[in-house]
């Protein structure tokens, strides 16, 4: 089917080419007259009208041998230069097509390696929370198994994030393009500095990561991602990762000492605890969610370190 723009543009060339055998014809006429002059002469008027058929029969027999041509050649390079775009076409939809593929399966890695970690959450969930809670003592036994598990299920998520990361440029970014992949890349980050948080709470010490790489910028792009729009339009529980930085950010500014860190994880707290909302667009976060956040933070542990909205 014959689209607008080529209709347009074959309407524009046979005017161009209607317009070239008027302007030829008018000045093989124009020659004609002026070779013969005399038209009130019958013998000179027989003779023009004998040229000037002559002239019409030769003028279109070859303008239309050399029109004929150059619709030959017009052709051929047509049909070369539709077999090249066809070509070129079918190489750029197999790449996109691979490309998808590749961050598909890297979506799926990431989904993979952050359940298998949140299945060792589970696992060292308990002696956290009595820690955090101090109800009862915890051995040095407890302690070194929990950290092992904790270790363990940080290893497992960042060896997933890894994969991700070195995936082809084109391929992360197609990836993060799209929603389930945001979603699954912030899962993955969320889980990772939830066992850091976890590894500062039982071991009351900074890991070591913390000394090797600047974290407040990955916090910071995971942050906006979560909060994202692309992420608001599917109902992403944005509240988890959120909850998560802030538990992050306390932890680490417990150890560091540092009171301008504590200041921004208590106003990220008091969002949740007032069931405010980041960001215009986003959702308040659910009132389970209020209500658990006021409980956990208004423990003897954080008694001096954070202030509560009443």
């Amino acid at each position: 089917m014959i689209s607008s723009k080529t209709g347009i543009l074959i309407a524009c060339g046979l005017l161009v080419l209607a317009a070239i055998l008027f302007l030829a014809f008018a000045i093989g006429s124009t020659a004609i007259a002026t070779i013969v002059p005399d038209y009130d002469n019958p013998a000179y008027i027989q003779i023009w009208q004998s040229l000037r058929g002559q002239f019409l029969n030769d003028y279109f027999t070859q303008l239309l041998g050399a029109v004929v041509g150059i619709l030959g050649l017009v052709l051929i390079a047509g049909s070369a230069l539709y077999g090249f775009i066809r070509q070129d076409l079918q190489i750029s939809m197999k790449s996109n097509i691979d490309s998808m593929f590749d961050a598909f399966e890297a979506r799926t890695v990431l989904i993979a390696f952050t359940e298998y970690s949140f299945a060792l959450y589970l696992s060292y969930e308990t002696t956290l929370r009595k820690i955090l809670e101090s109800e009862t003592p915890t051995s040095d036994e407890e302690r070194k198994e929990a950290l092992a598990k904790i270790k363990l299920a940080r290893s497992t998520v960042e060896n997933g994030l890894n994969k991700f990361d070195r995936m082809p440029k084109n391929v992360r970014e197609i990836g993060l393009q799209q929603s389930s992949t945001i979603s699954a890349y912030v899962q993955a980050y969320n889980s990772f500095y939830y066992s850091l948080a976890a590894e500062m709470v039982i071991s009351e010490k900074l890991p070591a990561e913390l000394l090797q790489i600047d974290f407040e910028e990955t916090l910071q792009f995971i942050l906006e991602k979560s909060l994202s729009k692309e992420l608001a339009s599917e109902n992403f529980p944005w509240w988890e990762p959120y909850e998560t930085i802030a538990f992050f950010k306390l932890q680490a500014a417990i150890l560091k000492d540092d009171a301008a860190l504590r200041t921004e994880a208590n106003e990220m707290i008091n969002v949740l605890v007032s069931r405010a909302s980041p960001k215009r667009l986003l959702g308040k976060p659910p009132e389970q969610i209020s209500e658990v956040a006021r409980k956990e933070y208004s423990i003897s542990r954080y008694s001096g370190l954070i202030e509560l909205p009443n």
